[in-house]
């Protein structure tokens, strides 16, 4: 009576465990969709509003990579070079490495990419690949989870 007592109890017990593992797999899925669906709502606004802005401040972090003195030129897209940068000398001004800066406006940047060059090196940024590669992953991610549930059903 005792084995056949503690074999229900451990058969419960694997029941049990079965139950748990599956709520934490749709709990987890459940939070990758949601992820995905404000990313899907929400990094298209970011960078409609804030693309010049954030281009602005990764190229100030650029500005930092670049040696004292160095003579750099800024690529940017014709419309964060009218918003962000329409007054070079001041923006350059604003540098505390004494550098000299052109800024060049690049119709084949879209407006959240920016091309910082200096002798010997250069910094590159684009925000729209950067959000295209993280709903990428969140919908790779939420595909995986979902053939992973299809199949323990």
């Amino acid at each position: 009576q005792i084995a056949a007592a503690t074999q229900s109890i451990e058969d419960q017990l694997q029941v049990l465990v079965a139950q748990d593992e599956m709520r934490q797999t749709d709990m987890e899925s459940k939070v990758v969709e949601l992820a995905l669906g404000v990313s899907d709502r929400v990094l298209p606004e970011v960078l409609s509003t804030y693309s010049p802005e954030l281009v602005e401040r990764q190229v100030r972090q650029g500005l930092n990579l670049a040696s004292v003195g160095a003579k750099l030129t800024i690529r940017v897209s014709p419309l964060t070079k009218d918003k962000v940068f329409a007054d070079p000398m001041a923006w350059a001004q604003a540098n505390s490495n004494h550098m000299t800066v052109d800024i060049v406006a690049d119709p084949a940047l879209p407006v959240s990419a920016a091309r910082v060059e200096w002798m010997n090196g250069h910094l590159e940024y684009n925000l729209d690949s950067v959000c295209a590669e993280i709903l990428t992953a969140l919908r790779d991610t939420m595909a995986t989870m979902t053939n992973e549930t299809e199949r323990a059903k």
